[in-house]
């Protein structure tokens, strides 16, 4: 199992969870963005200074352990507040 390194990145302003991930080169499909407890969808809009962590998308089939566990990139931080 290869648990990936977490890596950091800043932006500013008001921004979609889309354009984060076009700006990262990430194919939406491949991952799940969360805040906090919460799992954020492409057209959710993030602004103001949050942390949002972004985690491969597993799936797989029966009778495997999971997943890689660990944050793909965990901690990139976008300030805002998540809106919707």
């Amino acid at each position: 199992m290869r648990i990936p390194e977490p890596k950091e990145w800043h932006f500013e302003g008001r921004r979609s969870v889309q354009s984060i991930l076009e700006e990262l080169a990430i194919n939406p499909e491949t991952v799940i963005v969360i805040c906090g407890d919460s799992l954020l969808t492409p057209d959710t809009i993030v602004e103001g200074d949050v942390e949002i962590e972004i985690r491969p998308a597993i799936s797989g089939g029966a009778g495997g352990a999971g997943g890689a566990g660990g944050p793909m990139t965990a901690g990139a931080r976008h300030p805002g507040v998540p809106g919707r």
